[in-house]
């Protein structure tokens, strides 16, 4: 599964990055993702081959893009984005690489700008993400993803 991730933040170096799966977000609630610091306007791009499921704007996200991988197996969550890039639509296929947002600071942020990335592995029979499986991304780009 790693070999086919890419880091979302042009520019950055995955030995900067800071394990914040899993940290504390008030009393009942975890973070489930990482947050990549970067400057705004920094390009985010697509981890994987896939397909853009829904663009939306959350009040705790701010601007946020859904990605699925090529497979469906897998669902990316990247948010606190400053725009999406230009022409980018659900059901969009993209490819590795492809500029798909830039780094922002919108809706609940802590701290400066950054990118809010999560991947989750979806149930066998269900879309729901809420039931799948949060993978925490730092370990996968930690081991090394190309």
């Amino acid at each position: 599964m790693a070999a086919n991730f890419l880091l979302p933040v042009e520019g950055v170096d995955r030995n900067k990055l800071r394990d914040s799966f899993l940290e504390s977000r008030g009393e009942y609630a975890r973070h489930l993702a990482i947050d990549i610091g970067a400057p705004r306007g920094t390009p985010v791009l697509a981890t994987t081959d896939g397909e853009i499921i829904k663009l939306i704007r959350e009040g705790r996200g701010g601007i946020t893009i859904y990605q699925k991988d090529a497979s469906g197996r897998y669902l990316f969550f990247y948010c606190h984005l400053s725009r999406y890039a230009r022409g980018l639509r659900p059901g969009q296929k993209v490819e590795k690489g492809d500029v798909i947002a830039y780094v922002g600071a919108t809706g609940h942020v802590i701290g400066g700008p950054h990118l809010h990335f999560s991947i989750t592995r979806l149930p066998e029979d269900d879309d729901n993400f809420h039931e799948g499986l949060a993978i925490n991304p730092y370990l996968l780009f930690l081991a090394g993803v190309p």
